[in-house]
């Protein structure tokens, strides 16, 4: 019991110090706890970083319409609550909150009734978010979805996924009580991590993919069950071990 508890701590840190597990949104007039995963977006292969990341709201994704939109070489206007997004002779209007659109002068209705929203991180400025396969599509685009990204791209084209590197600048140890919680940051939310494993040596490691480190090689830790932690720089990903003890 106390080996799973520890090995649930300690993937709890990892996540949450790659803010990946639990983001605090503002919106609708409250403050919520975002628990959902965080997705990566491509538009032609092309990887676009927003200020506020895809996420899944009453199961459609959300993307910030500006960034997303114009990175597709669309227009995007905004008065007023008004979107209206325009490409290849066709207009969209919307507007925040409601989930009825005008397409080139047709009513529709967004599947799911999810309506274009303002969400902000909790003490930033706030963002359009907009249910990205209903505006993709209708702007003619094919949209696909794999679990950890968003990829819009042209109709029977599957482009080549070019992720940007990211690079883990923080590394941080902080013990409460039993507890021993090991943070990692990096310049970009971390999305990916593979292999959390536990070795009969007592090294629990885990590889977060397309990644460089800022980290030292080699921290003593001391406390709890954490005796240190090593960072390892591979093709294609780094590894973060804990060497560990005392777990049974």
């Amino acid at each position: 019991m106390k080996k799973m508890i520890f090995l649930l701590t300690v993937l709890v840190c990892f996540l949450t110090g790659g803010s990946v597990l639990a983001m605090t949104l503002e919106y609708d007039g409250g403050v919520h706890n975002y628990t959902g995963n965080l997705y990566d977006l491509f538009v032609d292969g092309k990887q676009v970083s927003t200020p506020l990341e895809p996420i899944i709201f009453n199961d459609r994704a959300l993307v910030p319409v500006r960034e997303v939109m114009e990175a597709m070489g669309a227009a995007v206007d905004y008065r007023d609550g008004n979107i209206t997004i325009t490409q290849h002779g066709i207009s969209i209007l919307m507007q925040i909150g409601n989930s009825t659109v005008t397409v080139s002068g047709e009513k529709k209705t967004i599947p799911d009734n999810v309506a274009p929203k303002l969400i902000a991180k909790q003490g930033e400025s706030a963002k359009t978010m907009v249910p990205v396969r209903f505006i993709s599509e209708t702007l003619g685009y094919a949209v696909d979805f794999d679990g950890s990204c968003i990829s819009i791209h042209e109709p029977g084209v599957t482009p080549e996924i070019k992720r940007e590197p990211n690079t883990l600048t923080g590394l941080y140890c902080k013990q409460t009580g039993a507890t021993v919680k090991i943070s990692v940051t990096a310049e970009k939310t971390i999305t990916q991590y593979k292999n959390l494993i536990l070795t009969e040596s007592g090294v629990l490691y885990l590889d977060i993919p397309n990644s460089s480190s800022q980290l030292p090689s080699n921290s003593t830790v001391g406390k709890g069950a954490v005796k240190a932690v090593r960072v390892g720089v591979h093709d294609g990903y780094t590894r973060i071990a804990l060497d560990v003890q005392n777990l049974k």
